[in-house]
């Protein structure tokens, strides 16, 4: 300390705290009190013809850390010490996250300004925001509007008895329908006629509650695939979004 660096890399001295304490003997370390003293200030007296000096010990302030320099080393140490609670490194995207460097990678499952991919990403949906963000994309998701309708009516379709006269099976059945349009190749697909398999899953489709055929056919869509067959970004330019209604 206080320009002992240049002189030697290391001194061998002996300490007395100021408040009185007797002289510890200690191999002192020029940029950590290696040396087991206690926090405070000394003076040094050196085994070497430089005089008297003083310098602080003064402890890490983290508890989970506590190691000890010299005063004016603290700084330096704060400065990479890993029970520094630093901010989030997505700070400028809103969170307002404070921790250590061992608590981020948990802090990262749930970080408000990490960006995720839609849920629905798998069906061709393309957001990718904030995980902040995420509840209101899903709001405004073509994906999960037609999802919305899709798997409450595969549901009713899946009983072992349907009633093809409930209601609310032919009210999704008439909102899937609306989404025909958008169903590639688009403009192709019309109501059921025949019955067929659907050409991606091989369901058998053989009511027009369960699917739709196209102007080719042989070819039938499940009402579960059709989701995987939208083309979402006309839908979206068109802005033909369909929400659930309980009317």
């Amino acid at each position: 300390p206080h320009g002992l660096q240049e002189l030697a890399p290391r001194l061998v001295a002996r300490a007395r705290h100021v408040s009185g304490a007797g002289l510890v003997d200690g191999a002192m370390g020029v940029s950590r009190a290696s040396f087991q003293l206690e926090v405070g200030r000394y003076e040094l007296l050196l085994s070497c013809e430089l005089g008297l000096g003083q310098a602080e010990v003064r402890a890490c302030p983290h508890q989970r850390c506590q190691q000890r320099f010299w005063s004016h080393h603290l700084e330096a140490h704060l400065s990479r010490c890993p029970w520094q609670p630093r901010p989030c490194p997505r700070a400028s995207k809103g969170c307002q996250w404070m921790g250590c460097s061992d608590e981020l990678e948990s802090h990262e499952l749930e970080c408000v300004g990490m960006e995720v991919e839609c849920k629905n990403q798998h069906l061709g949906c393309k957001w990718v925001g904030p995980a902040s963000l995420e509840a209101a994309h899903l709001q405004e998701c073509p994906a999960e509007g037609l999802l919305e309708v899709v798997q409450p009516l595969e549901k009713l379709l899946s009983e072992a008895c349907p009633d093809f006269r409930n209601p609310e099976t032919a009210r999704l059945v008439q909102q899937c329908l609306q989404y025909r349009r958008y169903v590639r190749p688009c403009g192709q697909w019309k109501e059921w006629k025949s019955s067929g398999r659907c050409c991606e899953c091989s369901k058998i489709i053989d009511r027009k509650e369960k699917g739709l055929q196209c102007e080719t056919p042989s070819s039938r869509l499940c009402w579960s695939c059709m989701p995987s067959r939208m083309d979402w970004q006309r839908l979206k330019d068109e802005g033909k979004i369909v929400k659930p209604s309980q009317d």
